[in-house]
C-alpha cells in the first residue's frame, strides 16, 4: 500500500463495531491507517496523550450518555485533530450539533461503507466537503487558489460560505454546515429572508445590501483564473470592521491566497522559496510584526516557533510540508516567539499549495492561539497528580489513624488513672500532645484524598484568615496590610482547613522575604461573569488575595507549584501548595497565582458565597464529661474496641463492644427486647469484608427508629463524615479522637435526645 499514512483514534463501545469499522478502513487505497482503539472518552484522552493521532472517529452511541458530551470534551482539549462522528440514523440531530459544535463529518450507521467512510476521511483532511466544484474550473492554474479559499475558510469560526456567480453554494465550512443543515440554499434564504420579500433580486445582490447595513454579515469578493465567487460570513468579527477585498489569481503567480482579515485564526502564505507574501491581521499581532516589515521575510525569522518535545522548527515543519499529500498538523507543544519576546501556544496546520501541473508552489499556515486550552488540560492534568497523591494518602489513613486512636486513648486514660503522680501526669500530657500533632500531619495527607472531604459551616472568612495570617507571622520581619470589605459576605468552609490554607501561603510569602518586606492581604466581594476568571464559573464569590512583594518565582517554576512534591527549598517536601490546592478545589473554588521575578507573588482564592445565616457556636472546650448511659462500640479493630471501652466504662458509662455487624445486631436486637436499650451506638464508618457504618445504622434502625449513632472514621471516601445528619446519624468524632472530645460528643448527642 502506498497512501498516504494516517494515524487514527476509534472512539466504539462496540468491540464488534470496532472490528467492522477497522476492516472497512482495510480498505482504502488512498490512506493506510493506524488504528488506535479506546472504548470510553477516558481512554481516548489517555491515547491521545501518548500519540500523536491525525484523525478522530467517535461513535456517539456511547454509553452513559458520553457521547455528544464526550466529544465537545475532547474537542476542547484538543480542537487542532479533525474528528468525523458516527450516528444511528435516527440519531442524525446528534451528528449535526456535533457539526455545529466541530466535527469536519459525520456518517450514519447503519449505512456505512468503505465508500462513504473513506470519502468523509478525505474531507476531514483535505477540507473539501464538495469533491468536485459545481461547474469546471477553466482556468488549470486557478485549481490552487480555490483549494486555498477552502481550506482557509474551514478555520474560520463564523459560518461562512461561498458561492457561485448564480447563487448557488460552491461550498460550506463545518460551522455554516453545522448551521445550515442538509439543504444550505434553502435555510440561507429563509435565515435572511433573501427571496420571499425581494424575488426579483439575487441572492447574491441581496446578501451584499445586507452586509452593507449589518456589522455582523462579511463579504468578500474572490477572483480566480475566469471565475468569480463571494464569501459570505456571519456572527461576531473578531477584527472589527468589514470591508469587501478582492484577491485576484494573478497570472505571474499560480497561488494566490485569501484575504479574510475579519478571521479569528492568524494566516501566512509564502512562496516556493519560502519567503512570505501574506499575513493577516491576526498574524500580525501573534508575531508582532507588521505585514510590511514581513513581505518578502523567510518564514523563520517572523515565525519564530519552538517545540518542547521533539526540538522541532520552522524549517523541519516546511521540509515536510512540501511532501505531504494532506495538511500536516503542528506539533502539539508548539511555543511562538512574538517579537517583543511575547509566547504564545498555538495549534494549526501547515498546508502545502501545488499549481495545476501538481507543482509545489507555496504553503499556507493556519493557527490559532491555545494558551488558555492548553493552561485548562494543565489544570486537568494537575487534578489527576493530586487524585494520585489521594490514592496513597487514603490507603494508609484508616489503619494509620486507627493506631493513633489506640494510642492516644490509652495514654488518656493512663493519665486519668495517676491522677495523682503530677511527674506521670506531665509526661503523658506532652505524649498526648505529640499524638495530637501527628493527627495533624495525617489530616493534611488526607486533604489529597477523597475522604479529605470539608466538614464545612457558615462562617465570616474574615475571623479566619486574620487569626491564621497573624499566628503565621508571629516573630517574623514582615509587616502585613490587611484590608476587608464592610459588607464581606458568608461563605459555608471548614475552618481547620481555610484556616491551613491561609497560613501556607503567609509562611511561604515570609520565606520569599528572608529580610523583611510587605505583605497585602485583602478580602472583598467578588462578581465573576463569562471569562472574568480563567476555570471559574459565573456567580458571586469571595476573593481572598495574598499579595508579596518577595523574589518571584520564575516562568518555568510557576507552572509546577501546585504539583505534589515539586519544591525548590532545600528542606521543603512540596505538599504546601499543593495541599491549599486541594482544598479549595474541595470548596468548589479555585487558586489562582501570578508573579514577576524580582517583584513579588500574588495569589488569589476565590469560594462561592453562602444566602445561609451564620451562626455563632459557644463550645467549651477541654472538659471531661462523665455520664451513666448505656454505649454500644462498633469497631473492627480489637485495640479500638478495648481502648473505647476502657475509657467510656471509667466516664462512668456501661459498655458493650462488637467487632462486627452479626454480633452488633445480636446485642442491640437483644437489649431492645429486654427494654434496655443502648443510648448511644458508636459506630465506625468502615469494616472492611463488612457492611459499612450506613448500612449497619439501617440494621439498627429497622430494629428501633429511635437509635441515636455517632459516626467516626479517620478516613473515608463520601461525605458522611461532613454531612452526618443528611445519612441519619446524630453525632461525629474523627479518629484519632481525645477522651474530651468523645466525652463532649457523647453528652451533648445524650442531652439533645433527653430534651426532645
Amino acid at each position: 500500500m502506498t497512501g498516504t499514512v494516517l494515524e487514527v483514534l476509534l472512539i466504539e463501545a462496540n468491540p464488534e463495531s470496532a472490528t467492522a469499522i477497522k476492516e472497512l478502513l482495510r480498505e482504502s487505497d488512498r490512506f493506510e491507517f493506524k488504528v488506535s482503539y479506546a472504548s470510553t472518552v477516558a481512554g481516548a484522552l489517555e491515547q491521545l496523550a501518548h500519540h500523536n493521532i491525525s484523525l478522530m472517529l467517535l461513535d456517539l452511541d456511547l454509553p452513559n450518555g458520553q457521547g455528544l458530551q464526550g466529544f465537545e470534551n475532547i474537542h476542547q482539549a484538543f480542537p487542532e485533530i479533525p474528528k468525523i462522528v458516527l450516528a444511528n440514523v435516527s440519531d442524525e440531530d446528534s451528528a449535526l450539533k456535533a457539526i455545529a459544535a466541530g466535527a469536519k463529518e459525520y456518517v450514519l450507521k447503519p449505512r456505512i461503507n468503505a465508500e462513504k467512510l473513506i470519502r468523509a476521511i478525505a474531507y476531514a483532511i483535505d477540507g473539501s466537503r464538495f469533491n468536485e466544484p459545481q461547474k469546471p474550473v477553466p482556468v488549470a492554474s486557478s485549481h490552487a487558489f480555490w483549494q486555498a479559499c477552502r481550506k482557509m475558510i474551514d478555520f474560520c469560526d463564523n459560518p461562512s460560505i461561498m458561492l457561485d456567480e448564480d447563487g448557488s453554494v460552491f461550498y460550506l465550512n463545518p460551522a455554516a454546515a453545522g448551521a445550515l443543515g442538509k439543504q444550505p440554499e434553502e435555510q440561507l434564504d429563509a435565515q435572511f429572508d433573501l427571496t420571499e420579500n425581494h424575488p426579483s433580486e439575487t441572492r447574491i445582490s441581496r446578501l451584499r445590501e445586507l452586509a452593507d447595513r449589518r456589522d455582523d454579515i462579511l463579504w468578500t469578493a474572490l477572483f480566480g483564473g475566469d471565475q468569480v465567487r463571494y464569501v459570505f460570513s456571519w456572527g461576531p468579527s473578531k477584527q472589527g470592521e468589514s470591508a469587501p477585498v478582492a484577491v485576484e489569481n494573478d497570472s505571474g503567480h499560480d497561488l494566490a491566497f485569501l484575504m479574510l482579515n475579519h478571521m479569528a485564526e492568524a494566516v501566512i502564505g509564502t512562496d516556493k522559496a519560502d519567503r512570505i507574501i501574506y499575513m493577516n491581521g491576526v498574524a500580525e499581532q501573534f508575531t508582532e510584526f507588521t505585514l510590511d516589515e514581513a513581505i518578502g521575510e523567510p518564514l523563520d525569522n517572523i515565525f519564530q516557533m519552538m517545540v518542547r518535545e521533539d526540538h522541532s522548527n520552522c524549517q523541519m515543519i516546511l521540509d515536510h510540508t512540501r511532501s505531504a499529500s494532506a495538511p500536516l498538523l503542528l506539533p502539539r507543544d508548539t511555543l511562538i516567539v512574538g517579537k517583543r519576546e511575547t509566547t504564545r501556544f498555538i495549534a494549526g496546520s501547515a498546508t502545502a499549495i501545488v499549481d495545476g501541473d501538481g507543482e509545489f508552489a507555496g504553503t499556507v499556515l493556519v493557527f490559532r492561539d491555545v494558551s488558555d486550552r492548553r493552561q485548562i488540560g494543565e489544570n486537568l492534568r494537575k487534578a489527576d497528580k493530586l487524585e494520585s497523591v489521594g490514592l496513597l494518602a487514603g490507603g494508609i489513613a484508616h489503619d494509620y489513624n486507627n493506631l493513633l486512636t489506640g494510642i492516644l486513648g490509652n495514654i488518656s486514660l493512663v493519665k486519668l488513672l495517676v491522677n495523682a503522680d503530677p511527674r506521670a501526669r506531665k509526661h503523658l500530657g506532652q505524649a498526648e500532645k505529640a499524638l495530637l500533632r501527628s493527627r495533624e500531619l495525617t489530616q493534611q495527607l488526607l486533604t489529597f484524598s477523597k475522604g479529605g472531604s470539608p466538614v464545612k459551616e457558615v462562617a465570616t472568612i474574615q475571623e479566619i484568615v486574620e487569626e491564621s495570617a497573624g499566628f503565621a507571622l508571629s516573630g517574623a520581619k514582615v509587616s502585613m496590610e490587611f484590608s476587608a470589605a464592610d459588607d464581606l459576605k458568608a461563605v459555608e468552609v471548614d475552618r481547620g482547613q481555610i484556616g491551613q490554607v491561609i497560613h501556607n501561603l503567609v509562611i511561604n510569602a515570609v520565606q520569599a522575604m528572608p529580610d523583611g518586606g510587605g505583605l497585602e492581604l485583602t478580602l472583598s466581594n467578588f462578581i465573576a461573569f463569562g471569562e472574568t476568571v480563567t476555570n471559574l464559573a459565573p456567580g458571586e464569590y469571595i476573593r481572598i488575595m495574598v499579595k508579596d512583594n518577595g523574589k518571584g518565582i520564575s516562568a518555568e517554576n510557576i507552572e509546577k507549584i501546585f504539583d505534589p512534591y515539586f519544591t525548590t527549598k532545600k528542606s521543603g517536601n512540596g505538599l504546601g501548595l499543593a495541599i491549599c490546592y486541594s482544598i479549595i478545589r474541595k470548596h468548589d473554588g479555585i487558586m489562582t497565582v501570578s508573579s514577576q521575578v524580582g517583584e513579588g507573588t500574588q495569589f488569589d482564592i476565590y469560594l462561592p458565597v453562602s444566602d445561609k445565616t451564620v451562626e455563632i457556636h459557644v463550645k467549651e472546650g477541654g472538659e471531661i464529661i462523665s455520664g451513666h448511659q448505656k454505649i454500644l462500640v462498633i469497631d473492627d479493630e480489637l485495640i479500638l474496641v478495648e481502648t473505647a471501652h476502657d475509657l467510656l466504662e471509667f466516664l462512668g458509662y456501661e459498655v458493650q463492644t462488637a467487632l462486627n455487624s452479626n454480633d452488633a445486631f445480636e446485642l442491640f436486637e437483644k437489649a431492645t427486647a429486654e427494654s434496655k436499650p443502648f443510648d448511644v451506638v458508636l459506630l465506625d464508618l468502615t469494616l472492611p469484608g463488612d457492611l459499612g457504618g450506613e448500612e449497619i445504622l439501617k440494621g439498627l434502625k429497622d430494629i428501633d427508629p429511635s437509635v441515636k449513632a455517632i459516626v467516626s472514621s479517620g478516613y473515608s471516601t463520601s461525605t458522611i463524615m461532613s454531612e452526618y445528619a443528611n445519612y441519619g446519624f446524630a453525632g461525629m468524632v474523627s479518629k484519632p479522637y481525645s477522651v474530651e472530645e468523645l466525652s463532649e460528643e457523647l453528652q451533648r448527642v445524650i442531652s439533645h435526645a433527653e430534651q426532645k
